[in-house]
Formats: structure tokens, C-alpha cells, sequence
């Protein structure tokens, strides 16, 4: 979690390096990439990242990321799948960011 969306100048500096790859972007479709809800705006950012070294992210060409949305307010009309227990129109709700995951081999 960066708490911060691109372009940023604050991020920029991280996310041009070269040996690092920012896999939300690279390995998910456009539309896919948000991992934060904003309920004032009822908009969606990439705030969250998973950074690999090139190297790494070489080593393990399949490995996609996982985003689970699964705890954002009823509110989020960006995401249309199932909540969990629990999670109400606005409040409750686990979080208006996104977990992100992804399985590598070392």
C-alpha cells in the first residue's frame, strides 16, 4: 500500500526503475488494476502494489495477482461480485482498499 496513484512524482521515482516490474499493471487488464475505492467519488486507483525485481518477475511468467475485492462497501458499484459476510451498503466493510497477492517461485 503506497497510498498513492500514478502519475505521482512521489512514485514515479520508485516505478521507473528498471529492474522493477509494478505486476498489477503488467500482468492485469486495465480494468482490473484498481485496488482502492474512493466513496466521495465513487472512483477507483491502483493505491496498492506488488513490485517484483525483473528478475524475478522473469522467473515466474504466469504468476498473476490477485486482487480481492471481496470486502468493499455494497457502495462500490465497480466491483459486482459476492462480499463477505457481513459487509454492508457503506459500513460495515473490511476496507476501501484492496488486498493484492501473487504466488512466485524463488
Amino acid at each position: 500500500d503506497l497510498n498513492d496513484y500514478l502519475p505521482s512524482p512521489g512514485l514515479h521515482p520508485l516505478l521507473s526503475q528498471p529492474w522493477i516490474e509494478n505486476v498489477v499493471k503488467t500482468r492485469l487488464p486495465a480494468q482490473q488494476q484498481w485496488t482502492h475505492w474512493y466513496d466521495k467519488e465513487n472512483s477507483v486507483a491502483q493505491l496498492d502494489y506488488i513490485l517484483l525485481s525483473k528478475r524475478i518477475a522473469k522467473k515466474n511468467p504466469a504468476a498473476v495477482p490477485l486482487i480481492v475485492r471481496k470486502g468493499l462497501p455494497e457502495n462500490a458499484a465497480a466491483y459486482t461480485g459476492s462480499r463477505f459476510q457481513g459487509v454492508g451498503k457503506l459500513r460495515p466493510a473490511a476496507s476501501d482498499h484492496c488486498p493484492v497477492a501473487i504466488k512466485i517461485a524463488l
